[in-house]
């Protein structure tokens, strides 16, 4: 039963370290998972569903895409909508919201954090279970403490044991 405990915890901790390393290197490649948090795309995506995007160049965008970017009126929003307008000589971008009438102001290229190349569904209600405290508690905090504890006292009973030396002999 022992080796079968030490097993499992293997496993675990390779899968959230292969998880946390494929995730750093996609955003290294300049990708990023993003939480759904309106129903402006619907059907295309919904509320709870998570967002891949990769960076593009204007160049390589076309109307119809959906981009994700940063709001004009506010920075710390990001909006992930179709491309319905782009225009090269300017590098504004108009986009609007599937489920919407309205489009939505123009805004500068440079504002684009990627286009979406994968919903996946659900998964966003994790990601933000994850920024709540309860989330951070039970999936970050309470493992690393774990972890801790087991290193301590593993490292507590390497050091309490008792140390022979035979001395005299050649």
């Amino acid at each position: 039963m022992h080796i079968l405990k030490k097993v499992m915890i293997f496993l675990l901790v390779a899968t959230l370290l292969g998880g946390c390393g494929l995730a750093l290197y996609r955003h290294a490649e300049g990708d990023k998972i993003l939480s759904v948090q309106t129903g402006s795309m619907v059907p295309y995506f919904n509320p709870g569903d998570a967002l891949l995007t990769r960076w593009i160049l204007l160049p390589d965008l076309h109307v119809g895409d959906v981009v994700s970017y940063r709001s004009p009126a506010d920075q710390r929003v990001v909006v992930s909508h179709r491309l319905v307008s782009i225009n090269y000589q300017t590098g504004k971008l108009i986009t609007k919201g599937d489920a919407l009438d309205m489009h939505d102001l123009p805004f500068p290229s440079g504002q684009v954090i990627g286009k979406v190349y994968k919903v996946l569904p659900h998964v966003g209600r994790g990601l933000d279970w994850l920024h709540e405290p309860t989330g951070l508690i039970i999936a970050v905090y309470t493992p690393a403490a774990c972890a801790l504890i087991y290193e301590a006292k593993r490292l507590s009973r390497q050091y309490t044991k008792p140390a022979y030396r035979c001395y005299g002999y050649r």
